[in-house]
């Protein structure tokens, strides 16, 4: 079983302790419905949504990551370590954790999100994570539109819980603009709903014949 990092959960449980349990409890259920369902939209616009997704989806989110780069990581040739990381989509940093959990050779990550309140809250984490002496890699939290953002080159890009919140006749020209921003590695994960799974399997297509070598499923 994949755990939290013991720094990201005391952050997480210091911020919970500042919110009142029931309406805490109340807007998790509410976000983890609305997940279920399949509606993101306005999903992590404020501090207390983002609280909310911390006590109720984050842990599974990144036990999921995790697991996914803990299976890619022995496929990889030692030379192709990677050393910076761009995390598409970032929320509360979640990706950034998992990734220097099992790269910690990572040098340099940037994290995009569009949500301001997401940011801040990623951004309080890692610095309470510093301050407990777990180490992140040095990371730059920019809120941008993901559509319209340049994206810089790095040799680990994760698209985690992503390409389902975009909509579907922009999701092939943003993946497109991920894989050129890639030198090593694409991580893509989605829930497991078939729908997400749907959204996989069209983004391995549009990759594979664009050049790209699949390295797991």
């Amino acid at each position: 079983m994949i755990h939290l990092p013991e720094a990201l959960r005391a952050a997480i449980e210091e911020l919970l302790a500042q919110e009142r349990p029931r309406a805490t409890a109340r807007r998790a259920d509410a976000l983890s419905a609305r997940y279920r369902a399949g509606d993101t939209s306005r999903a992590l616009r404020n501090p207390r949504q983002v609280t909310a997704y911390l006590a109720q989806l984050l842990p599974a989110t990144y036990a999921q990551i995790s697991g996914a780069l803990a299976q890619v990581a022995p496929l990889l040739p030692s030379a192709q370590t990677p050393r910076s990381l761009l995390d598409l989509g970032s929320g509360p940093g979640t990706a950034i954790w998992a990734a220097g959990s099992i790269w910690p050779q990572i040098e340099t990550a940037i994290a995009i999100d569009r949500e301001a309140a997401a940011l801040g809250i990623a951004h309080s984490l890692a610095t309470a994570g510093a301050k407990s002496g777990h180490r992140l890699p040095p990371t730059q939290w920019l809120q941008e539109d993901l559509l319209q953002a340049t994206l810089p080159g790095a040799d680990l890009v994760i698209c985690a819980h992503l390409l389902t919140e975009i909509p579907r006749n922009a999701r092939a020209q943003l993946l497109e603009r991920a894989w050129a921003a890639t030198r090593t590695l694409l991580v893509i994960i989605e829930p497991g709903t078939p729908s997400a799974f749907a959204t996989i399997r069209e983004a391995r297509a549009q990759l594979l014949a664009g050049g790209a070598r699949q390295l797991a499923p």
